[in-house]
């Protein structure tokens, strides 16, 4: 199982977990076994999100697909002609004072960066998301030391 880049995971003992049969029993003792499980779909993963803006529901959806092909940039894009299909489950949790928000957001599917896109897609950029941002000029995969971080999560697995 993979994190996109940035991403900060509170999934310590996953590993265990997924092997002792909380989620899934390896078959035969092997490690990749355990990630049969999550590529099978049998495995919730829930993020935590603080994004530019108010929503305005308090549950939504996107169902936006994804584009096979990363930019030269290493991005991703909405495709709705030839995209591959991604879904992403989103919940307000609070609404801050500052003009951002803090979301639950459970994917679906696994497409590279989902939530990421399907953030911007409905114009609620992830705060310190420089690769996703529509008013960068150049998407930024990196960033610099003194820069906010990415405000994107790994919260759960069940």
């Amino acid at each position: 199982m993979t994190l996109g880049r940035g991403t900060t995971e509170l999934l310590e003992g996953t590993r265990y977990v997924i092997n002792c049969g909380a989620v899934g029993q390896p078959r035969d003792g092997d490690p990749r076994a355990a990630f049969a499980v999550v590529a099978e779909g049998r495995v919730e993963k829930t993020y935590l999100v603080r994004v530019n803006g108010h929503p305005i529901q308090e549950h939504f959806r996107c169902d936006a697909p994804i584009g096979k092909e990363a930019s030269i940039s290493g991005t991703r894009e909405i495709d709705e002609h030839d995209g591959d299909e991604a879904s992403t489950l989103f919940t307000v949790l609070q609404r801050l004072p500052d003009g951002t928000s803090l979301l639950e957001a459970r994917p679906l599917t696994g497409r590279t960066n989902q939530i990421r896109i399907h953030c911007a897609h409905l114009d609620f950029a992830i705060v310190g998301d420089d690769a996703y941002r529509k008013d960068e000029a150049l998407p930024r995969l990196t960033k610099e030391t003194h820069e906010p971080p990415l405000c994107l999560h790994a919260w759960k697995i069940t």
